[in-house]
Parts: C-alpha cells; sequence; structure tokens
C-alpha cells in the first residue's frame, strides 16, 4: 500500500512540473511548448524543476518498496499496487489544484471495490 501511495504521489509530483513548465512557455512566448518537451531546452528545464526530481525519487523509492513487497505472492502485491491510479487522482486535486472533468467518484470507487477482495 506505501508503494502505491509513494508511486500515486510521485505522479502527481511530475505532472504538476510538466504543467508549471508547459504553462511558463505558453504565456512567456518563448518557452517550451507541449511538444517541445522531449526535446532541448524543455528537457533541461523539466530535469531543472524541484517538484519533477522530487517526483523521480519518490518513484525510486517506490519501485524499492514494491520490489521489497514481492516476497508475498503476486496476487496479493499487483492488485494493491493498482491502487496508485486511484490515489493518484485525490492528490491531483489537492496538491496540483487539477479540476476534473467528469466526477471521478464512482470509477474509483469501483476500482478500490475490485481490488479490495484480491
Amino acid at each position: 500500500m506505501l508503494a502505491a501511495v509513494t508511486f500515486a504521489f510521485a505522479a502527481t509530483l511530475q505532472n504538476g512540473a510538466v504543467v508549471a513548465v508547459v504553462a511558463k512557455g505558453t504565456n512567456a512566448g518563448d518557452g517550451v511548448r507541449p511538444s517541445g518537451l522531449v526535446r532541448g531546452k524543455g528537457r533541461r528545464t523539466l530535469f531543472q524543476t524541484p517538484s519533477w526530481l522530487a517526483g523521480i525519487a519518490l518513484a525510486g523509492l517506490a519501485a524499492v518498496v514494491h520490489a521489497g513487497a514481492l516476497f508475498a505472492p503476486v496476487a496479493i502485491v499487483q492488485p494493491i499496487g493498482v491502487l496508485a491510479v486511484p490515489f493518484a487522482v485525490p492528490f491531483a486535486v489537492v496538491i496540483a489544484a487539477a479540476r476534473t472533468r467528469t466526477r471521478p467518484r464512482w470509477p474509483l470507487l469501483l476500482t478500490v471495490a475490485v481490488c479490495r477482495p484480491l
């Protein structure tokens, strides 16, 4: 469960960094366009963003925790790992002040309900 929460938090931090870099480029005119994130200036800018680097560190930590959890049967560990997806939605809403287009309540509850018996 710790790995799932950590993966979700890492993804939220990295997504926030990408959104900030793109927004800065869109407003400044000479910054980074979304298509330029994987090349040159966009990549350098992203790699210098503290939240992106924190997301990478947290993802690495989550991978180590997840690998350690594999001493338990995979049939138990993997469904818990899937819970990173529903955890990421509330993190994004709170941390990145993201707005969802639809109400994600029922899909999130369904995901948790399906993973719970496993």
